[in-house]
Formats: structure tokens, sequence, C-alpha cells
């Protein structure tokens, strides 16, 4: 197809040429220097490469960009078989690192947008003081969860107001393993003794129930304490009720009952 071939006969047309060739003048190209058989080769091997894909791959993420050129290597140093196995080894070892130390971030109000975001990515947003509203990226189990630990400990420690309420945005924490809810309860313990409470938000069932994680995630908070709220912001402040009303919208009346036509005697 590369050399402008329009019909997927071409290969079979090719293969029958090649045959017919070896059958009846086997010796016609054994005086072809070995440079001209290089050449040939080496072109049919630039047409696997896809230039556009591996400029895509450096662009857009240069972890995999690396591991192209790992599997690249190897399969033109060790050979095809040994090269693919080294890089399925550098890829199920690319994703435990991820898995090990994933994105997490610290989430604030942003006026212009509805919820709460990374304020990494939205300089603009707004802490509540007396919250840390935290969420983590991925599956908490035994290799990761003390690095959870230890981030909510830091992020505590480091805030610029003092930390009453920890709330994890648990959404992506798709499971959690026996080490991990353990990690949590220890955890727990320790804020308490800090006197902060810590909460999990949007955790699904099959995470709170799997690993018999349910009592230590569902703290109960102090008395008469609850998580701080934030201010309203103008992007979704309700409007006020005008002045002498009651703030409650009128009930519609009733409409009377239509009129039951009998039939006419005459």
């Amino acid at each position: 197809m590369a050399a402008g071939a329009r019909s997927q006969l071409t290969p079979l047309v090719g293969a029958v040429a090649i045959a017919v060739l070896l059958v009846a003048a086997p010796g016609a190209l054994k005086d072809l220097p070995l440079p001209m058989l290089a050449a040939i080769v080496i072109t049919a091997a630039i047409g696997l490469i896809d230039v556009a894909g591996v400029r895509r791959l450096y662009r857009v993420r240069r972890s995999e960009f690396v591991l192209w050129l790992a599997a690249f290597g190897g399969v033109a140093l060790l050979g095809v078989l040994v090269g693919i196995f080294v890089a399925i080894l550098l890829s199920l070892g690319d994703f435990v690192r991820r898995a090990w130390r994933p994105h997490d971030a610290v989430l604030g109000r942003e006026d212009a947008l509805k919820g709460y975001h990374d304020i990494d990515r939205h300089p603009s947003a707004r802490l509540i003081p007396g919250l840390l509203l935290y969420r983590f990226d991925a599956p908490l189990f035994f290799a990761n969860a003390g690095y959870f630990r230890r981030r909510v400990r830091d992020l505590v420690t480091e805030a610029t107001h003092p930390v009453r309420w920890v709330v994890i945005a648990a959404e992506p924490i798709t499971d959690i393993d026996t080490t991990a809810a353990d990690t949590i309860h220890e955890l727990l313990e320790e804020l308490r003794e800090q006197q902060v409470t810590l909460a999990f938000a949007e955790l699904k069932g099959r995470s709170r129930t799997a690993s018999g994680a349910t009592a230590c995630t569902t703290p109960s908070a102090p008395t008469g304490s609850s998580p701080p709220s934030a201010p309203p912001s103008t992007a979704t402040s309700r409007r006020r009720a005008p002045p002498g009303s009651t703030g409650r919208s009128a009930r519609p009346r009733p409409r009377p009952p239509r009129p039951r036509w009998g039939r006419a005697r005459w």
C-alpha cells in the first residue's frame, strides 16, 4: 500500500512472484551486494515507524515517549521477542509507579465555575478556612496507603488557617484494601488527637464494604461541630426576595370543579 497499490490483491501477487523467482531462477539474486539488501530492509522498516505518533507521545506524555524509546532500542539491539518483553516490563513498572504516587489535589471554590476545583489548575480558587478538601486520584492499597497518610498530615500541618475538618473527595477511590483501611484508622486517631475530624465524601459502597473500612471512614464529629461552609458565590447566589415578602412562592389557587351536565329531559 505504501508503494501506491490500491487493491488487497497486491500482497498475494507479490508472494506469487517471489515464489516463482525462487523456483525458476534461484541464483538470480546471489550476486546482489549486501548493502543493497540492507537498504531494502531498512526502507521497509522505516515504513513501520509512525513519526507523527512519536511526536504526539513526546508532546502529550514524556514517560510514554521514554517507553517507546526503550522498546525501540530493545527490539533493535536485543531482538524482537526480548525487546517486546523488556517493553512490557517497563510498562508494568510505569503503571505501578503511577499507582504508588498518584495525582492528588487540594480543592477550592471557584466563583466562575460550579463545584470545587484543583487550586493548582485554578489559582483564583478560594480555600474555606478551617476545611481541607483533598482529592486522591487512585484506589487505596498497600503501596500508596502510607503516601496518602503522609500527604494528609503534611497538608494539615502546612495549612495557613487551623484545620478542623479534613474531607476526602473519595469518588476516584474505587477500592480500599485491608492495609489501606488500617492506615486510614491510624490517620483517624492521629487527627482526633489534634481535634481534627476526618470524613469521606462520595465514597463508593464497594470501597466501604469490601475491606471492612466502614467504621474507620465515617467518623463521628464532635458535638456541636459541623463542616465550615463556603461563602456565597456571586455565580451561585440566589435572588433575594423583595421587601415585605415572605420569600415563599404563592400557591396556585385550585380551579373550581367543572359542572357535570346531565341529559336534558323533554
